[in-house]
């Protein structure tokens, strides 16, 4: 049986917290998570299991700390989306840049792990989907009143880009011969190009 977490006054160095778990989610997923230790972690963060004690109460605090401190990468991607920059096809292909080197290496079966096992873990990821998804959807509704995209379903072009990044550019296995890059931009220019040569 593992250590019990106690009730005593833990440190909130959030800094060096978030620090330690940086880039944990990528090691957490090559484990089954159903059976993951604070012991694993601790090995993980390089830290001692009594000094991973002093910060968090619990292993569950350690994974949702980290899937926090993962999206906070991205959490900058509003500013890609703003409705009055002058060649929004370049805006948005930085957007997807950002969130495909998000989502780059993380697996579906990870995701579908996590929420039965972490809800609140992933409860964030889910939320912060919606709301991405929705900004989306936004952008190219602004798009169309400007006169820049064809009037055809937000709905239907936010989730072809949600697919594109989760169930595509997450797994690297389906574009080993090209970059990341490459891929994104050969996307884009099948969406706002088309992909029939007139």
């Amino acid at each position: 049986m593992g250590r019990k977490a106690t009730t005593k006054i833990r440190s909130n160095d959030v800094l060096k917290k978030k620090h330690w778990v940086s880039g944990l989610i990528l090691k957490i997923q090559e484990r089954d998570i159903s059976n993951l230790t604070i012991d694993e972690l601790s090995l993980m963060m390089s830290k001692s299991k009594s000094t991973v004690y002093e910060y968090f109460q619990s292993k569950d605090e350690v994974i949702e700390l980290a899937v926090e401190v993962h999206l906070d990468n991205l959490r900058i991607y509003p500013v890609l989306l703003k409705n009055d920059h002058p060649d929004p096809v370049q805006q948005y292909r930085e957007f997807l840049m950002l969130m495909c080197k998000g989502a780059h290496g993380i697996k579906a079966s990870f995701l579908e792990d996590l929420k039965l096992v972490y809800p609140k873990a992933w409860s964030r990821i889910s939320q912060f989907l919606l709301q991405v998804i929705s900004d989306q959807k936004n952008f190219y509704l602004n798009g169309m009143k400007r006169g820049v995209f064809q009037e055809v379903s937000a709905t239907l072009l936010s989730q072809l880009d949600y697919h594109f990044v989760f169930d595509i550019m997450a797994n690297s296995k389906l574009y080993q011969d090209e970059t990341m890059e490459q891929m994104v931009q050969d996307y884009l220019h099948v969406k706002f190009e088309g992909l029939v040569i007139s």
